[in-house]
């Protein structure tokens, strides 16, 4: 499917949208007929309600590798914008090297999970999509196997950020 930018992102040399890096905000238009269209919009939706996240204690998450054995980052502190039974969508400080389908743990053990799932507290996902902006980044994750229910997120009670290397 081709699309069309929104924005004026045309790339010096080339004269052409860069299809390689996108700005925050960078709208993109499906190009095809208004028929087509709604279809599109049809295959388009989520399988599971989105609920925003109050604000609670963030996951700890950790990019994999290629194997189980070698982690592709250090764990890391990811605060929760909204949740459903399919995944998550974290916002973290910093702008690691990362690709789209990479594997991710979840750490949700500063949160109550189902009693199916416990006591097992990390989830498998894979990383949907990302937008670097600035010092921050957000990421669209899902689980690898949809949870039962949602998780009860608890409320941050620390005065100081937590170390998710030292949980």
């Amino acid at each position: 499917m081709d699309f069309r930018f929104n924005t004026s992102m045309e790339s010096q040399s080339q004269g052409r949208p860069d299809r390689d890096h996108l700005n925050v905000g960078t709208y993109l238009e499906p190009l095809m007929e208004s028929s087509e269209q709604s279809t599109f919009r049809r295959e388009d939706q989520r399988h599971f309600e989105r609920h925003e996240a109050p604000p609670c204690r963030p996951l700890s998450a950790r990019l994999e590798g290629d194997t189980p054995d070698e982690p592709a980052s250090q764990w890391f502190s990811a605060d929760i914008l909204d949740i459903s039974l399919g995944g998550v969508c974290v916002l973290i400080t910093g702008t690691p090297d990362m690709q789209l389908g990479q594997r991710v743990t979840l750490d949700f053990k500063a949160h109550r999970l189902p009693e199916s799932l416990q006591p097992q507290t990390l989830i498998a996902a894979r990383l949907r999509w990302f937008v670097h902006s600035g010092l921050v980044s957000t990421l669209g994750i899902s689980f690898d196997m949809p949870l039962p229910e949602l998780p009860e997120l608890l409320a941050e009670r620390r005065l100081q950020r937590r170390d998710p290397n030292s949980l």
